[in-house]
């Protein structure tokens, strides 16, 4: 980089790295017409893979977190259970061709959520 630069952001350097430990929860289904267990296991796959791939990062195995499908999450146990210290929340809303994805990232001490999306996306992409 060059001296005086601002650094690029989202990009981790070894100074940076911190290796917060996260966990990736079953997502919740929500409505009427309720997700397949597959979607809702893919999509824990899936997000826990992306997750994997920032460095900064240590993600819980997805095999860890597939047990808690369908309970009720008590941060103050899952951070002890799971040794983390963030924990990463959804659901799953259906409506005929669409859904929408919700996902949160909470610290597992405090309860306060650091990050939040919704995404929107046909069921054929799912």
């Amino acid at each position: 980089s060059v001296a005086g630069a601002a650094p690029k952001q989202g990009l981790v350097t070894a100074a940076d790295r911190t290796e917060a430990r996260i966990a990736v929860m079953p997502f919740d289904a929500l409505g009427h017409e309720e997700p397949s267990k597959y979607v809702i296991l893919g999509l824990l796959d899936e997000v826990t893979c992306r997750l994997a791939r920032l460095q900064s990062l240590s993600v819980i195995s997805s095999n860890s977190t597939r047990g808690y499908l369908g309970l009720s999450h008590d941060f103050g146990e899952l951070s002890q259970a799971l040794n983390v210290q963030y924990i990463v929340l959804g659901s799953i809303r259906r409506r005929l061709d669409r859904a929408a994805i919700n996902v949160q990232i909470v610290d597992s001490q405090t309860q306060n959520v650091v990050d939040a999306r919704v995404h929107r996306k046909s069921l054929q992409v799912l």
